[in-house]
């Protein structure tokens, strides 16, 4: 199995100094391009850990049911993560971070694989109730609106920094596990998600035009994430669409399209970027 890179690739060919997840590095005595260079950097932490800790790094292994779930809109998820996230015990939770996951098919993995991923990273982790036999992240109608997503992870922190990701699925929320100790630590970089930002239709309409449909139409089949993030005042989108397969258990290339954003108009921080990546392979079955 394999999956869009973990660590920020090379910029992209054609737009100097842009690297495959947010605006180039920040110049010398700029407060505000290293505050957002901040923000963008912790948005690749969460997509690193709900994203490639879950199943790019070969948690989750690809099902072959194609797309017929409810795929809502970051709105409509948030609204049914938030209210089942209060619901957890060791609050109260603060939502820090959500990542809606575009799959052209189906995909599910043992909880026993999952919790094991995250052990065998020196994470302390706890599923909320009962666990579960399995959990599956459904597929997104191909006819789908841009921005919609069969599933939608979030990210609530504690004031003890402990997180809690809650899976949106078809629509229905339910708080999955906890994480605490070293993989929880860098949330402390991130703020509550605030109320007057675009929604992932607007967030996506926008990395369209900056290239993304361009890049569909080409590779139609392609992974689509959306990923938003506060740190202090600034919130960003970051789109992200990839061809890295998700079947494949060898190391291998593909190409990635991405974005980053202004949450609160969906105007783009730097042109779109388009470039050739090293996916990330998952472990030898």
């Amino acid at each position: 199995m394999s999956g869009p890179p973990l660590a920020t690739p090379p910029p992209a060919s054609g737009t100097p100094g842009m690297d495959a997840f947010g605006p180039p590095a920040p110049r010398p005595g700029r407060s505000r391009r290293r505050a957002r260079q901040a923000a963008v950097g912790a948005m690749v932490i969460v997509a690193m850990l709900i994203v490639g800790g879950l199943f790019w790094l070969g948690v989750f292994s690809p099902g072959t049911s194609p797309g017929t779930s409810t795929s809502p809109p970051y709105s409509s998820a948030l609204g049914a993560a938030s209210s089942t996230a209060q619901g957890a015990s060791g609050g109260p939770w603060t939502i820090v971070a959500g990542v809606g996951i575009a799959l052209p098919s189906n995909v599910t993995e043992s909880a026993a694989n999952i919790s094991s991923q995250f052990a065998t990273s020196g994470c302390l982790f706890a599923w909320q109730g009962t666990p579960p036999t399995s959990v599956t992240f459904p597929a997104t109608p191909t006819p789908a609106a841009p921005g919609s997503a069969g599933a939608w992870a979030f990210i609530s922190t504690n004031p003890l920094l402990t997180a809690l990701v809650t899976l949106v699925a078809d629509s229905i929320a339910t708080n999955l596990f906890t994480i605490s100790g070293s993989c929880a630590a860098d949330f402390a970089l991130l703020s509550s998600l605030p109320g007057n930002v675009v929604d992932s239709p607007a967030a996506a309409a926008s990395a369209n035009a900056a290239g993304g449909t361009a890049f569909l139409i080409a590779h139609p089949g392609a992974e689509r994430v959306y990923a938003i993030a506060a740190a202090g005042s600034l919130a960003f989108w970051v789109v992200t669409y990839s061809t890295c397969p998700l079947s494949s258990n060898t190391p291998t290339t593909g190409l990635q399209f991405n974005v980053t954003e202004y949450a609160s108009t969906g105007t783009p921080v730097m042109p779109g970027s388009t470039g050739t990546v090293t996916c990330s392979p998952g472990p030898i079955p």
